[in-house]
């Protein structure tokens, strides 16, 4: 956990996803924070509406019934001047006048003044103006004249503004509505009084409106507050606001206070019912949505960064991962040693090193490509089962399909190593024909090459004729060639391979330029010996070291040997003469017998003689492989001296190494390759390098000398070469020797 901390990609990674979480939730945040604030203020501002339109309705429906009882007043026969002002009709009308006030619950008192009449009228009875003006009401800016004056004059409804007190009801405040009658009439008689107390309107207010947050006016057509509820405002400037705000829902500034402002007017009276509610008490609404807000927006966020932190490392682990096994894999170190600045970077570098370890093994592996292709060639052409597999599918990789179902071997007898080279290095190395294709190996213990040919059809003969064809423009005289027999598919190449050896061999007996093993036989008499084929098989299968084809061989000519009808004697010199031919072949190998001749004379009869030369034949043939590897280990390893014994000399190379040995180039380097485990270029430098280190730690020799010294002419590529391999140059792997080399003697 701790590495995965330190690591600079996982922190990117991490602030990267937290950085894309944290956007959209702050966007989604803010938009649904803003989207409730708005729709909470909605809310409110509607509530509040609704509500003074229900208080506009309870006013508008009071000052209806206020209007329809002056309008039943002035229309009332026991109401008129007349009546009022006698003496005994006077107590009827006060009992009317009580009536019509009975019958309307906000009505305090009702007065009935006709103008020019000393007197004022109300359901308590009659009463001078100077009484009602001294003892009943007080009005702070109206005196006896000046209501008789404005009430002559009066058109149209009044609202008394001034503050008017019940002198009997311990002052309370009383609000005054006067209305003309007959009312909606150019002239009128008289004026009806009504007056309500505050503290009962308020009451009605307060039960209309509810729990409604802000101050609530009531303001006639002149704008004049009737009567306010939870007026908050100090001085005029509130009032000025809120008389000049438009009809609706506005914002105002107040005394440097925010305030939302709802007004609904009365068309027919002109009166105005206004709302103001504070906005910082609307957004005090919010505490609560804002806590609920803020613990979703802190679950938000430790959501982002938990899902950032496993997204941060479900990415990084793979890189991780990936980093690891690259660097493992890559046997070069990152640049410099350094750390590198993150996984990605450090990924990059490990990739770059692959992929340079990459080129270098394709180098190689081009180099080493030739001889490859040789020794998967020569593999078929022995026959080991071993490892036939595995040629073919190298054979695949190298883009060399057997397409045929058939195929056979073409044997070349030459000891020109130039001509060798050509055919096996040359545009003679694969030859393209009608109906085949033949891919040429060189047998070095043999002195001759090799044509693998894959049939897909036509015969023997006339492929034969067409690698001659290729082969004549290259070739002044025609060398020996043996041809062994058709077989199926690529099984076939080894006893092909065996039988075309014998062809060859016949070739020098026959002094024939070329002999296909099917015609060797052709014109001799199978009834009065083994045929000619059987014998040279056999012969050609022990010098090869290929046991089955030599058992098969054996059986082959004993089974006939069981079936004819000769005579016993003519058998047991036929049996002599098999026993001889296998003794002759071991003879001119070299190999000493580990059987005596008379072990294998002394037979009884000739299944005894069949076992006895089988299991000789098999473990001749096993000498026979052991020979010819620890001769082709002795080459190698007197090509490897030769190399050690001259790498210092500026002319060495393969040519020079061919030319010593009578080898082609490709076959040396193969030799090379096999003994040394490396290429011939590789192993040179290899050579001269430990040659010039120890040069360099034991002498004073100037660089160039040591250079030209051990075979190199240009001492600025020597150089590039020892510093890639070493980190070094000469000069610094000398100083860095003696360094140590004083730390030691120390």
């Amino acid at each position: 956990m701790k590495k995965v901390w330190r690591s600079k990609l996982f922190l990117r990674y991490l602030v990267s996803y937290f950085v894309i979480f944290l956007v959209p939730f702050l966007v989604m945040g803010v938009i649904l924070y803003q989207q409730s604030v708005v729709q909470l203020r909605s809310t409110i501002e509607e509530s509040n509406m609704s509500k003074l339109k229900q208080l506009q309705t309870f006013f508008d429906g009071r000052v209806e019934e206020l209007s329809k009882m002056a309008s039943q007043i002035s229309y009332d026969h026991r109401l008129t001047p007349y009546m009022v002002q006698h003496s005994y009709f006077g107590q009827e009308a006060i009992r009317e006048l009580s009536k019509y006030q009975v019958n309307n619950a906000i009505i305090h008192d009702l007065y009935l003044y006709y103008p020019n009449s000393p007197y004022i009228y109300s359901s308590k009875g009659m009463a001078s103006l100077d009484v009602f003006f001294s003892r009943v009401f007080s009005f702070s800016d109206w005196e006896r004249s000046d209501f008789q004056k404005q009430m002559k004059a009066l058109q149209e409804p009044l609202f008394v503004s001034q503050q008017v007190q019940a002198r009997n009801e311990r002052n309370e405040r009383m609000l005054t509505l006067i209305y003309p009658i007959p009312p909606n009439t150019p002239s009128h008689h008289g004026v009806v009084m009504y007056f309500i107390k505050e503290a009962k309107l308020l009451s009605s207010m307060r039960d209309v409106l509810g729990d409604t947050e802000g101050g609530v006016f009531v303001m006639n057509n002149n704008q004049e507050v009737i009567v306010d509820f939870k007026n908050e405002f100090d001085g005029a400037n509130g009032l000025e606001a809120i008389q000049s705000a438009e009809q609706g829902i506005s914002s105002t500034i107040i005394n440097k206070n925010a305030f939302s402002i709802m007004k609904v007017n009365t068309e027919d009276t002109g009166w105005s019912y206004v709302t103001v509610i504070p906005q910082n008490v609307m957004f005090s609404k919010l505490s609560s949505m804002k806590t609920a807000l803020f613990f979703l927006a802190a679950l938000l966020v430790m959501f982002g960064i938990v899902a950032s932190y496993m997204l941060s490392l479900r990415n990084y682990r793979p890189v991780d991962h990936l980093l690891h096994l690259v660097q493992k894999k890559s046997t070069r170190p990152l640049r410099g040693n350094e750390r590198p600045k993150n996984e990605l970077t450090g990924l990059q570098e490990a990739l770059e090193s692959l992929f340079a370890e990459k080129d270098q093994m394709a180098k190689k592996y081009g180099e080493q490509e030739p001889f490859v292709l040789q020794q998967c060639l020569l593999q078929l052409l022995k026959g080991d089962h071993a490892s036939k597999q595995q040629a073919e599918t190298l054979l695949k990789q190298h883009g060399v399909r057997f397409k045929g179902k058939a195929g056979f071997v073409l044997l070349i007898r030459t000891e020109n190593v130039q001509q060798i080279e050509g055919m096996i290095s040359g545009p003679l190395q694969h030859i393209d024909m009608k109906g085949a294709e033949a891919f040429a190996v060189e047998l070095v213990h043999d002195e001759c090459v090799a044509y693998v040919v894959d049939v897909q059809q036509g015969g023997t003969k006339e492929h034969v004729a067409a690698i001659k064809a290729k082969l004549a423009p290259y070739w002044e005289t025609m060398p020996a060639l043996g041809v062994g027999r058709l077989y199926k598919a690529s099984e076939g190449f080894h006893p092909s391979f065996v039988e075309a050896m014998g062809a060859l061999e016949y070739t020098k007996i026959l002094g024939k330029d070329n002999i296909f093993f099917a015609d060797i036989d052709r014109d001799a008499k199978p009834d009065l010996w083994y045929s000619k084929e059987q014998q040279v098989r056999l012969v050609q299968s022990v010098k090869t070291g290929a046991p089955e084809i030599a058992v098969n061989t054996l059986q082959e000519m004993f089974t006939q040997l069981r079936t004819t009808n000769w005579d016993p004697s003519f058998v047991k010199c036929v049996c002599f003469d098999m026993i001889n031919l296998v003794l002759r072949t071991s003879h001119e190998k070299g190999i000493a017998l580990t059987t005596s001749a008379y072990a294998l004379t002394s037979f009884s009869s000739i299944s005894e003689l069949e076992r006895s030369l089988i299991d000789f034949t098999r473990k001749l043939c096993t000498t026979v492989q052991e020979h010819q590897r620890k001769s082709e280990e002795e080459i190698q390893k007197q090509v490897v001296d030769f190399i050690e014994a001259n790498y210092c000399q500026h002319r060495m190379s393969l040519n020079v190494i061919s030319e010593s040995f009578q080898l082609t180039e490709t076959n040396s380097s193969r030799l090379i390759k096999e003994w040394t485990g490396t290429t011939f270029t590789a192993y040179i430098w290899e050579l001269r390098l430990k040659k010039a280190k120890e040069r360099l730690q034991t002498s004073d020799e100037s660089v160039k000398k040591i250079v030209k010294d051990i075979g190199y002419v240009d001492v600025a590529n020597f150089t590039r070469k020892f510093k890639k391999t070493t980190g070094m140059t000469p000069g610094e792997y000398r100083q860095n020797a003696r360094i140590h080399k004083s730390y030691a003697s120390h």
